[in-house]
């Protein structure tokens, strides 16, 4: 009787595979041997943008760079099933536009659109984050690594217009990661793909000019002089206490922020010298200093001479001080670094300035004890 129940369930599966085959042979046939080009709805924006178009079952496409940024536009039409029943039928159809950022969005921010997963969510005590804007709040769930920040950013007037925008229509769909913003209008009578790639476009303007403007006054305030923006991250590079030094601020596919800060050693340190975090299995010769031999292990070519250069009384203070700060400190031949999660933007000027302290000091070698008699000439 088991044998009998398979069987019978797998005859109904093939039935209703064949007909499934059937209802949608006649829109597979057209899609795929149809000499036309692609909707008309998304043809203005290829020929405006001169972006590259194609047709698949999936809908068609649109893809290029605009104004920089790369972007792709897919149309789909979900009722043209037979060219004949074209004008029995409501015209319903689905824009969905996609922007990538040329670098991460500060603070990890996320957004996108209140949906049943979303209201769930926050009933489960989901944390959000509100701008303070009565139309965007409601209709938008905002995430991010730093909600000061991310509040601070997504209150610029030019960002709360093109928010405001992106969420008016009740059929749009908006998705905002670090890396990318998506938005997709969906129902009968969609309007062409121009309108909605124009929506999506000043939004993406807007938080790139937020995100360089709000990079460019923490240099400022930092008395930094240059700032990088690429997709790997942020840099801010400028010079404290004849010091080169560089923040590095990331966001990686989760979200997460990271923030490297390095100062450059000149000349490099004499013997290879490293110092890093201490693991007790491993055996490491001692630096002279009991409490720094608790804090890290050293490797070096000339043991004495590190021991010289780490003995400086005016060194021992911001070394300790550095080693104590929030992540993980490393002292390399030719640079001083320091690693952290998230972005300490309210304790970086003394980050930086304890760093370049540090580099300053282990670059002055004529401050150890010993150095200046090292160089008198032997009798």
């Amino acid at each position: 009787m088991f044998e009998l129940f398979n069987v019978d369930l797998l005859f109904l599966l093939l039935v209703g595979v064949v007909v499934s085959a059937h209802r949608l042979l006649p829109w597979l046939r057209w899609r795929l041997h149809s000499s036309s080009a692609v909707d008309p709805r998304l043809r203005g924006i290829v020929r405006a943008h001169k972006l590259r178009s194609s047709r698949s079952i999936l809908g068609d496409v649109a893809e290029g760079t605009l104004d920089g940024f790369p972007i792709h536009v897919r149309y789909i039409d979900t009722q043209r099933h037979q060219p004949e029943e074209q004008s029995r039928h409501s015209a319903r159809a689905t824009c969905r536009v996609t922007i990538s950022l040329p670098s991460p969005l500060p603070a990890g921010m996320r957004l996108s659109s209140m949906s049943v997963t979303q209201t769930v969510l926050q009933g489960l005590g989901a944390q959000d984050i509100e701008i303070g804007d009565h139309w965007i709040d409601p209709a938008l769930r905002i995430r991010a690594e730093q909600p000061t920040l991310a509040q601070q950013l997504l209150t610029m007037p030019e960002v709360i217009t093109a928010l405001r925008r992106a969420v008016t229509h009740t059929a749009d769909a908006l998705r905002v990661t670090p890396t990318e913003v998506q938005l997709t209008r969906s129902g009968i009578n969609v309007p062409d793909a121009g309108a909605v790639l124009d929506i999506a476009m000043e939004l993406t303007q807007a938080l790139c000019a937020s995100a360089d403007g709000f990079w460019q006054g923490v240099a400022d305030e930092q008395g930094l002089s240059e700032v990088q923006i690429s997709r790997r991250g942020t840099i801010l590079s400028g010079v404290l206490s004849g010091v080169p030094i560089t923040a590095q601020f990331t966001t990686d596919e989760d979200g997460e922020c990271v923030t490297r800060i390095k100062a450059i050693l000149d000349p490099p340190l004499p013997g290879g010298l490293r110092l890093r975090e201490r693991h007790p299995e491993r055996a490491a010769p001692s630096t002279g200093n009991p409490i720094l031999d608790m804090k890290v292990e050293m490797t070096t070519t000339d043991l004495s001479g590190a021991r010289r250069l780490l003995a400086a009384p005016a060194l021992t203070g911001p070394l300790m001080e550095l080693l104590d700060a929030p992540g993980e400190t490393r002292i390399l031949p030719e640079s001083v670094r320091l690693s952290l999660q998230g972005w300490p933007l309210t304790d970086l000027q003394a980050l930086l300035a304890l760093t370049a302290e540090v580099a300053e000091h282990l670059t002055k070698r004529d401050r150890a004890p010993g150095a200046a008699r090292s160089r008198q000439p032997t009798t």
